[in-house]
């Protein structure tokens, strides 16, 4: 700040035009590079590349009191988000830990912690975590759905169902609650309710590739292969990648071929009429011009675009 005032008296005082210009650079070269230095680690820590996140949030952190505690939360959490990114559950459910630390009722931090957990597989933590979210904001529809994947990942089929239910209640829009509610009716056995769920997801998004192939296996298990195939067909147009949505395509060519009808046998053919004798004086005679009948079959005729 001393330098700046410093310069900036110099500007006024000097009469020179191109002097105070000159001058004037430098002020602005000093106060950009003070402010490039203080906003570095924040720019990093908001960043897309993870390890410059990483880095930059672990200098904000290392500041410790020095920072707001609002700062000190925003970067554990941001941390966080790039250690998941990398895989690293393990330091990322750390800093979620230091940030409900420093913030124990905020519903996002233990919504994000519990879909760590869920990611990981461990099922009974996430459902705590989700409770716990619930409790602090009874409306955020991610911990709903989040909980209910939970339930369903535990066989916990009428929880799973309820949550699903709150979820919709609150966002009927989200297509991804649909499709979990449709599996979990399908896991039920009640398929036309999951029939309904998956159909009303792919009407919500109708790019929703895993939503078609959740109702294709509907379609299957009712034996309807031709409309399993369509949706089949459906999802790998929208994601080439879905190895399952290929897999059970060929599953599903292979029970239509092996259930396709025999083809009726062929009609014996019909006795050829003996030919008919032409008078002597009208015999026909072979022309010298005309070229034998070959043994060959004609060539197919070209098809043209379907």
């Amino acid at each position: 700040m001393a330098r700046r005032s410093i310069i900036s008296s110099l500007v006024k005082s000097v009469k020179s035009p191109f002097v105070r210009l000159a001058l004037a650079a430098s002020l602005c070269v000093a106060t950009g590079a003070t402010t490039l230095a203080a906003s570095g680690p924040w720019t990093r820590c908001r960043g897309a590349d993870t390890d410059a996140r990483i880095a930059g949030c672990a200098e904000i952190i290392a500041r410790g009191n020095r920072e707001a505690k609002r700062n000190q939360i925003i970067a554990y959490v941001n941390r966080s988000g790039a250690y998941r990114a990398k895989g690293d559950f393990a330091r990322a459910i750390a800093d979620l830990d230091k940030a409900a630390q420093l913030d124990p009722k905020s519903a996002f931090i233990f919504a994000e912690r519990a879909s760590i957990h869920l990611a990981k597989g461990d099922l009974d933590p996430a459902i705590a975590d989700y409770a716990r979210a619930l409790q602090l904001d009874k409306n955020l529809t991610t911990a709903y759905s989040g909980r209910a994947r939970a339930y369903l990942a535990k066989g916990d089929l009428d929880h799973a169902i309820a949550d699903y239910d709150q979820a919709i209640k609150r966002d009927p829009g989200l297509a991804s609650a649909y499709d979990g509610r449709g599996l979990t009716f399908s896991a039920k056995g009640d398929l036309d309710k999951a029939l309904a769920d998956f159909s009303e997801a792919i009407t919500l998004d109708p790019k929703f590739a895993v939503a078609f192939l959740d109702r294709a296996k509907v379609f299957q298990s009712k034996q309807d292969l031709d409309r399993a195939r369509q949706d089949l067909e459906a999802a790998l147009k929208l994601d080439p990648q879905l190895a399952s949505a290929r897999e059970a395509l060929d599953e599903v060519n292979r029970a239509i071929a092996e259930n396709a009808p025999a083809p009726p046998p062929a009609a014996p053919a019909a006795p050829a009429a003996p030919a008919a004798k032409a008078p002597p004086d009208r015999l026909e005679r072979p022309s010298p011009w005309r070229a034998p009948c070959c043994s060959g079959s004609v060539p197919p005729l070209s098809r043209g675009p379907s």
